[in-house]
């Protein structure tokens, strides 16, 4: 598997492609062969919708992986609770993990950790006020209507 496999395309708010040239990938297998960590540098423009696939992949037992090899995201700063659009759920919701961190633990035993990682608007590893401004001067962004993207 390497960086070659990776297919990735994206629409912007104006549903125009996204220049991707400038992305450089890379890849790394996950231990037992389970899965594969994919990294973007720099990190995918803010504020769209991106479709990456794997192509001519094969699984541990050298078969081809035709399914379940694709994920359709969206990259919108401020949207803590995942409904592609940045309002007062948001910033409500930072508000209220404020002193979270560092370190942020997705795996938080109160239940709140995947919330306090898309909380941290920032990525500086803790949920503050820096986070909760970020997140309202993001207040009004939807992508809910950015289609999902077709790659070549």
């Amino acid at each position: 598997m390497s960086a070659s496999n990776v297919i990735k395309c994206g629409h912007d708010v104006n549903n125009q492609p996204v220049d991707l040239s400038g992305i450089t990938v890379t890849t790394t297998v996950l231990s037992g062969n389970t899965g594969v960590d994919i990294n973007f540098s720099p990190a995918l423009p803010n504020y769209a919708r991106y479709r990456v696939r794997l192509n001519s992949v094969t699984d541990a037992d050298c078969n081809a992986i035709s399914s379940n090899n694709e994920r359709i995201f969206t990259s919108l700063t401020g949207d803590a609770s995942g409904d592609r659009r940045v309002n007062v759920t948001d910033i409500g919701g930072v508000r209220s993990l404020e002193g979270k961190g560092p370190p942020l633990d997705p795996n938080d035993p109160d239940g709140t950790g995947t919330q306090q990682v898309r909380s941290d608007a920032d990525s500086d590893d803790d949920v503050d006020t820096s986070d909760t401004a970020l997140v309202t001067s993001k207040a009004g962004n939807d992508a809910r209507f950015i289609t999902d993207p077709t790659c070549p």
